[in-house]
């Protein structure tokens, strides 16, 4: 599927017109991704390289952390958003737009939905905490300036195999 999606997105940056016609089906994709890749691209090539490069239990952890996170960071966020991290820098987009609120959101949720997923595959619940708060702390500062559909996974997974193995 992250194949698929890559060249999807290729063809639409190269093709000006085949650009104009994705970006014709309302909610396809979002204004930000007119001249750079999708999310949705990110995500499932982030999802690929989770599991090539981690083990499993890791891989799953970290994209439930990017889908319960992201999903409750952008609810809780949009409707409850009231203190922001940078105000100032607000219309400057994404990187304004990260609110003590959705951050908060983003932190529970990831947590919940991994506390669940170990009641089934045991896993350190240390890890996860850390993890979380990893995924969460990712999310806020969106490192290099790469989509948080791809950082937040990889760089979890990294921080929880790496306390893991060292620790």
């Amino acid at each position: 599927m992250a194949a698929v999606f890559i060249l999807l997105d290729l063809t639409r940056l190269i093709s000006e017109r085949a650009n104009i016609a994705l970006f014709g089906w309302r909610g396809f994709l979002k204004q930000k991704e007119k001249r750079t890749f999708s999310s949705i691209t990110f995500f499932l090539t982030a999802v690929f390289l989770l599991f090539l490069l981690f083990p499993k239990e890791i891989a799953s952890i970290s994209i439930l952390f990017v889908i319960f996170g992201d999903l409750a960071a952008k609810f809780f966020g949009v409707f409850y958003s009231k203190i922001y991290f940078w105000p100032a820098l607000r219309s400057l987009g994404e990187v304004g737009n990260k609110s003590i609120e959705g951050s908060l959101s983003y932190f529970i949720f990831s947590l919940l939905a991994a506390t669940i997923f170990i009641q089934i595959v045991p896993f350190p619940y240390y890890l996860v905490i850390l993890g979380a708060a990893t995924a969460t702390l990712v999310d806020i500062f969106s490192p290099f300036g790469i989509d948080d559909n791809f950082t937040v996974g990889l760089i979890s997974a990294a921080v929880m195999l790496a306390i893991r193995v060292f620790v």
